[in-house]
């Protein structure tokens, strides 16, 4: 599920002029030129849950598909976005804000993972800091993400096509 969400935050961030993207804690170091858009990822969580998500009848009538969630998966993630004065406006912040907003939007939808199912984006809060990495004209801010998928049980069931009641005896 990880290499999904990654993959659609790195193509988020291209979509909308964003050149570099990266994960994890060294990239925030103040060692190296920052980045516009980091991602740390926290620790996944799983829990059982075995509920009925979608039945879908064959095209036949004889089988019937039943999906179950067998597990619930949640991945937190805090996603930086840093902006400096190539954004456009001289404090930076206008393209932290345009940032912030195309990331928002896109929550809407969210990625799909490996076997097409939708993973569902819930923001959490935002904090707004300036840079201290660089001069005052950086801001960042980050953004709390949590990323929700499933494990996926698909299971066929025959249909009784034809049913006739039986006399009782008589």
């Amino acid at each position: 599920m990880i290499v999904e969400c990654q993959a659609w935050l790195e193509q988020l961030a291209k979509d909308n002029g964003v050149k570099d993207f990266a994960e994890g804690d060294f990239a925030l170091s103040q060692q190296r030129a920052a980045p516009n858009v980091t991602i740390l990822w926290g620790r996944e969580t799983y829990r059982r849950s075995g509920t009925r998500v979608a039945a879908e009848d064959a095209v036949g009538g004889r089988t019937r598909t039943i999906r179950r969630k067998l597990f619930v998966r949640k991945l937190p993630g805090v996603l930086v976005i840093k902006a400096d004065r190539t954004d456009g406006k001289p404090d930076g912040r206008a393209g932290c804000e345009a940032l912030l907003k195309a990331y928002l939007l896109a929550c809407a939808r969210g990625p799909m993972d490996a076997d097409g199912n939708r993973l569902r984006v819930r923001p959490g809060p935002g904090t707004w800091y300036p840079d201290k990495a660089a001069s005052a004209t950086l801001r960042r801010v980050e953004l709390q993400l949590e990323f929700e998928g499933g494990v996926f049980e698909d299971e066929q069931r025959a249909l009784i096509a034809d049913v006739a009641p039986e006399p009782d005896g008589e």
